[in-house]
């Protein structure tokens, strides 16, 4: 698996923050199995009705990989950030992969990219991947001391 997003960064010109390259070995992609809601940091408003429809993944064919939606959407979207993720009702999830808001995620309405997430882990939030994204972000830090 880590070759498969290695290869991805390299073919894009891209590089993957650790949490996201923990995330897709962890899950690469899918469907969550609960809901995630998202709302707008400052207003702490619901940003409409829209959830995460699917997250992209690597190394498999498809609509729904990491790679196809950058090639789809990376000129439509501000540079640093990546789409990771589409909104049941056709939005695009960003996460910041450089600058000052690197690791953030973003929700693209129109022409506006709103902050619904501090990182991936405050996304997934009670979702399945909260418990081992958690996990190697924690193991990240002790690491790094």
């Amino acid at each position: 698996m880590i070759n498969d997003i290695k290869a991805v960064e390299e073919r894009l010109g891209l590089s993957f923050s650790d949490e996201y390259r923990d995330f897709l070995q962890i899950y690469n992609g899918g469907e969550p199995t609960k809901s995630i809601a998202m709302f707008h940091e400052t207003a702490h408003e619901s940003v409409g009705l829209e959830t995460v429809d699917y997250f992209f993944g690597v190394g498999m064919e498809g609509e729904y990989t990491a790679e196809r939606a950058y090639q789809r959407y990376g000129r439509s979207i501000p540079d640093g950030l990546l789409p990771i993720s589409m909104g049941f009702a056709g939005h695009i999830i960003c996460l910041a992969i450089e600058g000052p808001n690197d690791g953030q995620v973003f929700l693209q309405r129109g022409y506006e990219y709103l902050k619904v997430a501090d990182d991936l882990v405050d996304l997934l939030g009670e979702n399945v991947g909260k418990g081992p994204l958690q996990e190697a972000k924690l193991k990240r830090l002790v690491e790094d001391q």
